[in-house]
């Protein structure tokens, strides 16, 4: 196995890392998103996800969560 080689095993090992580690946040994120539509209270925005649930929802600025 030539030095070739075993640089691109190498590279190939770290996508497949970081794409997992990509996928688990995005799970996470999912899930908590979910909880947060469940409860949220557009009178009472708690964090970030509420700020961006009640911004996705405003239809008069799309850019605003679209980005």
């Amino acid at each position: 196995m030539g030095v070739d080689s075993i640089i691109i095993v190498c590279i190939l090992q770290l996508i497949r890392k970081r794409s997992a580690a990509i996928e688990k946040v995005k799970r996470y994120l999912a899930v908590t998103i979910k909880e947060h539509e469940e409860t949220f209270d557009p009178d009472n925005v708690r964090d970030f996800i509420d700020l961006y649930i009640k911004a996705s929802r405003d239809k008069t600025d799309p850019e605003i969560y679209t980005g």
